[in-house]
């Protein structure tokens, strides 16, 4: 199968940073939760592919898993975290501009909203990743005519939204960005 995110990026740090989070972040969720795989590992990136909200978040989200990770050898990690913040910024600036967040389908932007709250608990900053699983909850309420993807999209969420609130209860720790 020909990945969906290899004709979209438009630098290295971008094609490396996607690459980790589909060779960890994707595969972590997909072993944890079964009924994850799919939408992780297929649905999240094809998505991505047209939707640079989403696609921003990702890369995001696998700056800091390279930064996590000890990736960036020749920079130090700070740079790679105000990276991160960079695109996280952009898909943020999407969201904002009305004519772009108006015109994006219910489902994209609860796995928009699923990339954030991804990114707020890898740096453990767990009542912060609260709100975007909430967030991702009331959106799978309002999908309409729900398809398969929907569905599956729609399940998952509690259980996410369970695992952070307990792990706002336990954890005072982020990484600040």
């Amino acid at each position: 199968m020909t990945n969906p995110l290899d004709d979209i990026h438009t630098t290295a740090h971008e094609r490396s940073s996607l690459d980790m989070f589909q060779r960890t972040v994707a595969r972590f969720h997909a072993q944890r939760m079964h009924s994850a795989a799919h939408i992780w590992e297929t649905l999240i990136p094809q998505v991505a592919h047209s939707y640079p909200t989403l696609r921003n978040a990702l890369v995001a989200i696998g700056t800091v898993t390279l930064s996590l990770w000890g990736g960036f050898n020749e920079e130090p990690i700070r740079k790679a975290l105000i990276d991160a913040r960079k695109y996280m910024s952009r898909s943020v600036s999407d969201l904002l501009d009305a004519s772009v967040a108006f015109a994006l389908p219910k489902v994209v932007l609860t796995l928009v909203a699923l990339a954030f709250w991804q990114y707020e608990s890898m740096k453990g900053a767990f009542e912060d990743s609260i709100v975007h699983v909430e967030a991702a909850a009331r959106l799978a309420t309002e999908f309409e005519g729900k398809n398969q993807e929907e569905e599956a999209v729609a399940a998952i969420i509690p259980r996410y939204a369970s695992l952070t609130r307990r792990q706002t209860e336990t954890s005072s720790t982020a990484i600040q960005i």
